[in-house]
């Protein structure tokens, strides 16, 4: 869905052999790559939280990414470079494949498990006994 404007300039681009249109097209899909590596924590939590139509409720997908940007955008960082780790399984060798991708996934289940932590905020300090 993120890529389909990016697509539509590429597409036309093409076919009126306009570079300019499709480095534009190109630069759009970046950017909206970008934009969905920095919900994406968001968005797995709160799937994981309320199923399958927690990942669609919007509005509280966009405060959780903004409550704290920090710690979202390592956390998207961090979910980006997995997920290039896994595809670099595919492109190099089809062997890869067994192995990248399920390391990928671990990898972001782990980052996604952080950034719960860390959008809950420090744990309470321990009552110490009278």
């Amino acid at each position: 869905m993120f890529s389909i404007p990016g697509g539509i300039l590429e597409g036309a681009g093409s076919s009126n052999n306009s570079g300019g249109t499709v480095a534009l097209g190109n630069l759009i899909g970046f950017l909206l790559s970008l934009a969905l590596a920095f919900l994406a924590p968001s968005i797995i939590l709160h799937t994981y939280r309320a199923g399958f139509s927690g990942g669609f409720n919007v509005g509280s997908i966009w405060q959780m990414a903004t409550s704290n940007l920090s710690t979202t955008v390592i956390a998207a960082l961090l979910i980006w470079v997995a997920s290039i780790i896994g595809s670099l399984g595919v492109i190099v060798c089809c062997v890869g494949l067994l192995f990248t991708i399920p390391y990928s996934v671990a990898i972001q289940a782990g980052i996604v498990t952080w950034y719960e932590g860390a959008q809950a905020g420090p744990a309470p300090a321990p009552t110490q006994p009278a």
